[in-house]
């Protein structure tokens, strides 16, 4: 008879800086996930998916400015993306610009969606039966992602060097999160914002908004989207100028010609985005 030896069974833990992805011919540079990244918020669990600048592990007392970014597995792996199997590009577009001195080195945060009908709408829309989680979302992101990556990763935390951006339902919700938290975000990418649940209630509530809009924002469409998208567009970029931001300066509005609602649409743009936002 052999001893019987005591097996302990160890959860597998993430790393402390999350888990390297390696050998994807998909993903640039530095990209680190952390998944089941749980919300006491929420009562869910996600991905985040961290992209470092380069060089960040050999100059140890650099600090970054963060852009968080909504619907996370869209932005730097196809094979993740759920709508058009296309990515944003971002860690290719990022590494570029930074290489080439156009845009400070930054670290972008990928939030994956989850029930992203129901946490990047405002409110309920009672025809479509999804939305209304919207203020727990944006306290998820303030108050557990933010921190999170803020204690993880050598970020400068102020409000100057934090942004937030999305696409369509995403952009929604990067609108909402500045207007309930204007201390926090500086800088919003709003990509072919899609403003038309709960009859158009997001700009309802923009209208509604009291205080001025402290913020540089880049927003742009697409002609080819559908609907009214172009027209919703333009609606919003003045409710943006009403609000304080001056077209050229703290506004950027770019109409992409014959551009449709996609991934690859907002690949094409997202250097646009960074360069008006970033640069000096």
């Amino acid at each position: 008879m052999f001893p019987l030896i005591p097996v302990f069974l160890v959860a597998r833990q993430t790393p402390k800086f999350g888990n390297p992805v390696t050998g994807n011919p998909s993903v640039v540079g530095d990209l680190r996930l952390f998944p089941n990244f749980e919300s006491r918020i929420l009562h869910n669990q996600r991905t985040l998916r961290v992209w470092l600048p380069p060089g960040y592990f050999h100059h140890p007392t650099k600090r970054y400015p963060v852009l968080y970014m909504e619907d996370g597995q869209n932005l730097f792996d196809k094979a993740l993306s759920p709508f058009s199997h296309a990515e944003w590009r971002c860690d290719e577009t990022a590494m570029a610009l930074i290489k080439s001195k156009l845009i400070p080195p930054l670290i972008i945060v990928g939030i994956d969606n989850l029930d992203r009908e129901d946490e990047y709408l405002p409110t309920y829309d009672s025809k479509l039966k999804y939305g209304g989680k919207a203020n727990l979302y944006c306290k998820f992101v303030v108050k557990e992602v933010k921190p999170f990556i803020d204690r993880t990763f050598r970020t400068k935390p102020d409000r100057a060097n934090t942004a937030t951006g999305g696409s369509s339902f995403g952009s929604v919700i990067s609108l909402y999160l500045e207007m309930q938290y204007p201390q926090v975000f500086s800088k919003l990418m709003l990509c072919s914002t899609a403003p038309w649940p709960d009859h158009h209630r997001i700009y309802k509530l923009l209208k509604a908004y009291k205080s001025k809009l402290n913020t540089k924002i880049w927003e742009d469409i697409g002609t080819a989207e559908g609907g009214n998208q172009v027209e919703d567009s333009n609606t919003l970029a003045k409710l943006l100028e009403q609000h304080g931001l001056v077209l050229g300066k703290s506004l950027a509005y770019f109409v992409d010609y014959r551009a449709i609602h996609s991934e690859t649409a907002w690949q094409r743009r997202f250097g646009m985005a960074l360069l008006f936002l970033y640069s000096k």
